[in-house]
Formats: structure tokens, sequence, C-alpha cells
């Protein structure tokens, strides 16, 4: 993606900019059907060879579990599921010291909000799950599955002829303090 969604639909819309409404909203249909239907065929793929989660959560998911083996859990509460980590010293963070981390599996929280920002288990939650024989992979939010984004399936388009007919129609008419004089307009 580029650096804003306008820009990234301008790449993809390139081919419709010169086209009649109707045909720039077929084509942009079309570009659409086609991309859902890439995607859904790529997660159909993932998921026919064992994999529930998407490439870019397993990621943050593994470098999270490589992290959690230098940290210690204290279990404070087995009803609240309430747990306090500890991480170690970490020379390659600005802060040179040791530090504390809430985590509370029932309300699905932990102080560092990592859990709550990126909907995937910090190192905190994973350790806390090694250690007490929980799944950690259920605490990574469904919108990161492979079967879950791309699944509604496009209908074709209706012919012309059953377009309903407008109840009403109205005549636009342009505001002559928008309209522009000839020649460039003028920058300061």
């Amino acid at each position: 993606m580029t650096t804003s969604d306008s820009e990234c639909f301008d790449g993809v819309l390139k081919g419709a900019c010169s086209l009649p409404i109707t045909a720039m909203v077929k084509y942009t249909w079309f570009k659409l059907n086609a991309y859902f239907n890439d995607r859904r065929n790529k997660s159909t793929t993932q998921l026919n060879s064992g994999k529930n989660w998407c490439k870019y959560a397993l990621d943050i998911f593994m470098r999270n579990k490589v992290k959690a083996e230098h940290h210690s859990v204290t279990r404070l509460s087995t009803q609240q599921q309430s747990y306090q980590v500890d991480t170690l010293h970490n020379p390659g963070t600005a802060r040179h010291r040791d530090h504390t981390h809430g985590v509370n599996l029932l309300q699905r929280t932990c102080t560092c909000q990592k859990w709550n920002l990126y909907k995937i288990p910090c190192s905190h939650i994973i350790v806390v799950c090694i250690r007490h024989q929980h799944d950690a992979k259920q605490y990574i939010d469904p919108c990161y599955s492979v079967d879950y984004s791309y699944a509604p399936i496009f209908l074709a388009l209706k012919d012309k002829l059953s377009w309903p007919n407008p109840k009403e129609t109205r005549r636009v008419l342009p505001n002559p303090q928008l309209i522009r004089e000839k020649g460039y307009p003028i920058s300061t």
C-alpha cells in the first residue's frame, strides 16, 4: 500500500478515469470482484494447507513467543485469571531496567497495551499461556483468521432493463459562483 488510501485507489482505477460513470462503476465492480476472488482463493489454499492465521499475525506471534522465553510469571488470582509478568533487563531498550506487567486473561488486558493495539497476544500473554497450559493462539483476534476476510461472494450485475425506475428525477443546476474563469488559476 502506498502512503494514502486515495493514492492506492488511484493506482487500481487508473484505467477507469476517462470512462463514463456507468462504465466506471462496472470497471470498479469487476476490479473489486477480481481482488476478492484472488484473495479468497489464496485463503482457501492456506486453509487447505493447515494454516488458520495470516502470515502477518503469525510473524508477530512468533517474535513475541521468542521474547516470552525470558519472562517470569506469578499467578495473582486463579478465578480472575490475573497474573504478574516480570521481564528481564533488555539492553536494547532506552530504559535499562526490568519491567513488570499485569495480565488478565478474562478481561483480555495487559498493561503494555500491545494486545489491545495489535489484537495479537504480546509476549506477556504468551508466557502466561505457556506456563499455565492455555492455548495462546485462541487470543489472536478473528480478523487475522484466513477464512474471515474474503468470504463475501459477489452476485452478477443486473441488466440495465431490470433497474428500478427512479421515483423522482432531479434537475441539477450549476452554481454560478463556483464557475472558474478562463485561464490558469492565480496562485499566491
